[in-house]
């Protein structure tokens, strides 16, 4: 159908214990991690050999026979090994006779057998790496290579990413929770999966939809810098939701200037630096602000200030001030608001904890989505546990009872674990 029942799952019991709970939800935080793909880390020469042999082995007899020749070499020593003896000067001849191979195989298959896995990953790796002109083959710059190239032929979603220092194949997790200082408990609401090259500010603008859907109380927001973005901006205006970010993202200016909105039904704005404030009037594409040049030219801030370079007049547009807004959102909210943000980063190592090595078990985005809602669930579940434990002294006489219930459940499990591998075991002797 097409619709992730774990998921719904998740929203089910989420939308059902905040209810139950009375857990207030118009304020709340976001942030995200990243998280690796239960993949190899392939070398592009060994990518591409890869790709290739996978392909060959489900052709027919007949058509390995045709390219018998060709795959020879990379069929006999496997990628591995075949990459282990090259050096790499070697690399660009490499290139150049695997770019011919495959368009060859490309012209010569594409046919046959275009509705099979092994043939999308040899087409999609063709496309990315190399280029056909006028029926010459040319491999692409390796500094060309998107982020988003395929990194495996075990994972069709998986992305690249380079953080910090850190290299990353595989997905990014953007989590949303209740952040009320008022609440006795803080739950999970919303889990979003994406490849890592996403940006955090595009993940969560393509969510507060989804968010606001759920808890449409929303009203603030509170996420880190790397959120702030003009498409989220002027998504939050939409939605409604102040958006309170903890850090400026991009070069802070030297001299701090505000433009506010005397009305929201005005087309005007008002802008401030440290010696005036003026109103705007709008021009064919932007706005205009004129400051009073006797004033700027005795301001002791004038060699550091744009607009005294400018004349006096300031130009900028609607996006202009709704990021303006967002790095001023944190000076209009209470001081016991404004630190509320760093709380969220525990509950991303809730994720990463699970993941050794910062790695899933999984493969492909949708595994990877069940793995975050599977985590998310559990995380709710020991808060709720750990809250009831702690503020309802008749918990202890029921306790005994939850505790039998999840070793029931767990033993359980185990017996239908051990029940299988009997089985399997049972089937391979059969068949001996």
């Amino acid at each position: 159908t097409g619709i992730n029942l774990i998921e719904a799952v998740f929203n089910n019991l989420t939308t059902d214990q905040i209810k139950k709970l009375e857990v207030k939800t118009n304020i709340q935080r976001s942030d995200s991690t990243l998280i690796g793909s239960n993949i190899r880390n392939y070398s592009r020469l060994q990518l591409l050999i890869e790709a290739l042999l996978r392909l060959y082995r489900i052709l027919t007899e007949e058509d390995k026979q045709r390219f018998s020749e060709q795959v020879k070499g990379y069929h006999q020593k496997g990628s591995e090994k075949y990459v282990y003896g090259i050096k790499s000067d070697d690399l660009p001849h490499e290139l150049k006779e695997l770019g011919n191979l495959y368009k060859q195989l490309y012209d010569g298959l594409q046919d046959k057998y275009n509705y099979t896995y092994e043939w999308q990953i040899f087409e999609r790796i063709f496309q990315e790496h190399f280029v056909v002109v006028e029926e010459k083959t040319t491999a692409r710059p390796s500094e060309l290579l998107g982020s988003d190239c395929l990194q495996s032929p075990d994972d069709w979603d998986a992305a690249y990413r380079k953080k910090r220092g850190e290299e990353t194949r595989g997905y990014t997790y953007n989590v949303t929770e209740t952040a009320h200082p008022e609440n006795d408990i803080q739950l999970i609401n919303d889990v979003a999966t994406a490849p890592c090259n996403t940006e955090d500010s595009t993940l969560l603008n393509q969510r507060i939809g989804q968010i606001k859907e759920k808890t449409p109380d929303l009203e603030e927001m509170h996420t880190d810098g790397g959120y702030g973005s003009p498409k989220i901006d002027q998504t939050m205006e939409e939605e409604e939701v102040l958006h309170v970010t903890t850090a400026v993202k991009g070069r802070e200016s030297q001299i701090q200037k505000t433009i506010e909105k005397p009305r929201e039904d005005s087309e005007n704005y008002l802008v401030s630096c440290p010696r005036q404030t003026v109103e705007s009037t709008p021009t064919k594409k932007k706005n205009k602000a004129v400051f009073d040049s006797q004033i700027c030219s005795n301001c002791e801030l004038k060699d550091q200030c744009s607009i005294y370079k400018q004349n006096g007049r300031f130009y900028f547009t609607h996006g202009d001030y709704l990021k303006n807004r967002r790095n001023r959102n944190i000076d209009k909210i209470p001081l016991e608001r404004r630190k509320i943000r760093p709380n969220v980063e525990a509950t991303m190592r809730e994720f990463t904890i699970r993941a050794p090595g910062n790695k899933l078990k999984v493969r492909g985005r949708f595994k990877a989505s069940l793995f975050a809602f599977a985590v998310a669930i559990g995380v709710n579940f020991g808060r709720i546990y750990r809250y009831i434990r702690e503020n309802y002294p008749c918990f202890e006489k029921i306790k005994a009872q939850i505790d039998a219930i999840i070793n029931n459940l767990f033993s359980f499990w185990y017996f239908q674990k051990r029940l299988s591998v009997r089985k399997a075991k049972f089937r391979l002797q059969m068949e001996f």
